[in-house]
C-alpha cells in the first residue's frame, strides 16, 4: 500500500511506534513532530516496550520451565509455542495487560500492570494474549491523542518490523484494536532500506 496521505504506519521491533503524516504542524504532549521529506510532517508516538514485552513474558516461560523440570527451552522453540495458540476477539474474562514496563518518554517511572484476573482466566494462553492486546492497546493510545481532523481520514494499516511479521496474534491484536485490515511491507529490514533510500536522496544534492 502507497497512500501516505490515509495510512497509519505501525513497527514493531524491540520499542514500537506509530506515525501519520499531516499537512500542518502541531504540538502534542506526548508525539513528536517530525518534518517529512518532500514537504508536511509526521506525527509519531512511540512506545519503550513494543517486541521487548513479548520477550519478556517469553523469558518468564522460560524460568517457570526451567525452574519445575530443570529443562532449558530455546527462545525460537517458545516463541513458536506462544504464537501458536488461537486468537480469541471481544472476550469479557480476558486478562488486561499494560505494558508499560519501561515507562513511558512523558513519564519514564511508570509501570505496567496484569490486570483483570479471577480463578478461572489465569492461564498461560491468556497472558499470552493480554500481553500481545496490551501491545497493541499503547499504540491505540498514542492514536488517539492526534487531532479528530487528522485521524478521521486513516483508514489504512500499515506494519513493519520483526514483531508484527514473525507474531500473527500482533496482527490480528492490531487489526481488532484499530479495525482495520493490516497491510505489510514487503521489504526486510525496512529500517535499514530507509536509511539507505535517506543516504541516496541526500547525496544526490
Amino acid at each position: 500500500m502507497k497512500d501516505i496521505e490515509h495510512s497509519i504506519h505501525i513497527t514493531i521491533g524491540t520499542s514500537s511506534q506509530i506515525s501519520v503524516c499531516t499537512d500542518r504542524y502541531v504540538e502534542i504532549e506526548g508525539l513528536d513532530i517530525r518534518p517529512l521529506p518532500g514537504g508536511g510532517y509526521i506525527l509519531v508516538g512511540a512506545p519503550l516496550c513494543g517486541g521487548a514485552s513479548f520477550a519478556m513474558l517469553k523469558d518468564f516461560f522460560a524460568d517457570t520451565v526451567k525452574l519445575f523440570t530443570g529443562i532449558e527451552k530455546s527462545s525460537h522453540e517458545l516463541y513458536e509455542r506462544m504464537i501458536s495458540i488461537p486468537y480469541q476477539t471481544n472476550t469479557n474474562d480476558g486478562i488486561e495487560v499494560e505494558t508499560l514496563f519501561s515507562g513511558t518518554r512523558v513519564e519514564p517511572d511508570k509501570r505496567g500492570k496484569i490486570d483483570h484476573i479471577s480463578l478461572s482466566n489465569f492461564t498461560p494462553e491468556n497472558l499470552i494474549r493480554g500481553f500481545v492486546k496490551g501491545i497493541s492497546q499503547s499504540l491505540y493510545d498514542y492514536f488517539r491523542l492526534i487531532p479528530d481532523s487528522v485521524r478521521q481520514n486513516k483508514t489504512i494499516l500499515v506494519g513493519s518490523g520483526n514483531g508484527i511479521k514473525k507474531n500473527p496474534l500482533i496482527r490480528q491484536a492490531l487489526e481488532e484494536r484499530f479495525g482495520y485490515s493490516l497491510y505489510l511491507s514487503n521489504v526486510q529490514e525496512e529500517a535499514a532500506l530507509g536509511a539507505c533510500v535517506c543516504n541516496m536522496v541526500s547525496d544526490k544534492k
